[in-house]
Order: structure tokens, then C-alpha cells, then sequence
């Protein structure tokens, strides 16, 4: 499996973790359009990617990172 490839699956596991359900279509989730993802689980995202892919993820960044889409753009 690539480096990419094992980014892209953590990052699926992070995202089921934190919304507590298996998810079919990940291309589709957006902050306050995914039902479950609101603001404090949009921290619990952040906090969950930063400890899981050993990051630092910037303050400025935070807020661009608004779907899953620009989430794993940000690390691959």
C-alpha cells in the first residue's frame, strides 16, 4: 500500500471515528453540510487528524479545511 493510500484510509478511519458511523461516500462530506459535522466536531476532527498523522495542522488552516476533499489534499 502506498503512503498515499495509508494517509487517505487513516483519514477515513479518523472521519468514521469521529461521526460514529460507517460512511459510504466520503467525497460528500462538508462542514455544516454533513448533518453530524458541526463546529465542535469539526475540532474533534482537527485534533483526531493532528494526533493520528503525527502534524501540526496551522491555525489559519483549520478553517479552510471544510470538507473531506480539502482534507486529504491538505496531506497528500
Amino acid at each position: 500500500m502506498s503512503k498515499s493510500n495509508e494517509k487517505i484510509n487513516k483519514i477515513q478511519n479518523i472521519f468514521e471515528k469521529i461521526f460514529k458511523e460507517k460512511i459510504d461516500n466520503f467525497k460528500k462530506l462538508e462542514f455544516n453540510k454533513t448533518k453530524k459535522w458541526d463546529s465542535l466536531k469539526h475540532i474533534q476532527l482537527i485534533v483526531s487528524l493532528e494526533k493520528e498523522l503525527a502534524v501540526k495542522i496551522k491555525t489559519s488552516d483549520v478553517e479552510k479545511l471544510t470538507s473531506y476533499k480539502k482534507i486529504v489534499n491538505y496531506f497528500l
